[in-house]
């Protein structure tokens, strides 16, 4: 058995690991790709709208990546397993820029007053149900499911749910990325910005879904030719 010692000595190596070869470069990324979408949106805006627009992009963008290293990973025919550190990182991060996300547009929109975004308090209904509320909502959603995410982004939660329970949570990626296409296309003409943003979004969007299309074809491809190689070792057993 391996002493406590050399447990907690493997598990401070792989942090560090982590830290070093995912989170540092991620940092790095993150702030170029901020910096970059904030010259070609927004030049023009306040600090705090241009945090909102960046992050927003950059948070779609993270959670497209960590969709797509399963895909890159069966078309470079490399092992993919069910869980990874890279993947885990990329998705960590996203979850964290998603947060920075909400906590930046709530200060830009409505500072300490954050249930204008859901309240009207006027009329029958007093939910606010207009095209900046329905975002609101879909927005909320997202959150949620990011902390879920968040929540079970490790070793011990893999342990005690079990790996079908534990891959049918992270499945709720797909409705994350779908919960923020249409906060996105409902909250942009909200906000009367230019088309450029709208088109932005979509051609993430379409780059994610086509790297998995393609990754769901590969798949399939290597499934059928492994079911006719084994009909046939059936059948020549057969014949033996």
């Amino acid at each position: 058995m391996p002493r406590s010692a050399d447990i907690r000595s493997a598990k401070a190596l792989r942090l560090q690991r982590r830290l070093i070869r995912h989170y540092v470069p991620l940092g790095l990324l993150s702030g170029m790709a901020m910096i970059a979408i904030d010259l070609v949106l927004h030049p023009d805006g306040s600090k705090l709208e241009r945090l909102v627009v960046a992050s927003a992009y950059l948070g779609l963008i993270l959670i497209g990546v960590t969709l797509l290293i399963g895909p890159l990973n069966l078309l470079r025919r490399r092992p993919n397993p069910l869980s990874n550190d890279l993947r885990r990182d990329v998705g960590i991060w996203a979850g964290l820029v998603s947060v920075a996300h909400m906590l930046f547009g709530l200060q830009w929109h409505y500072p300490w007053e954050p249930w204008k975004f859901f309240w009207d308090g006027s009329g029958t209904i007093p939910l606010r149900l207009d095209s900046f509320g329905q975002a609101s909502y879909l927005g909320l959603g997202s959150i949620l499911i990011v902390a879920l995410l968040l929540t079970i982004s490790n070793d011990r939660a893999l342990r005690n749910l079990g790996r079908r329970r534990w891959k049918l949570l992270q499945r709720l990626n797909y409705v994350l990325l779908g919960l923020i296409t249409l906060h996105a296309i409902v909250f942009i003409p909200t906000d009367e910005r230019a088309q450029t943003y709208l088109f932005l979004a979509i051609g993430i969007v379409a780059a994610i879904l086509g790297g998995q299309i393609a990754g769901v074809v590969v798949w399939r491809r290597r499934m059928r030719v492994a079911r006719q190689m084994a009909i046939q070792t059936t059948t020549t057993d057969d014949m033996a």
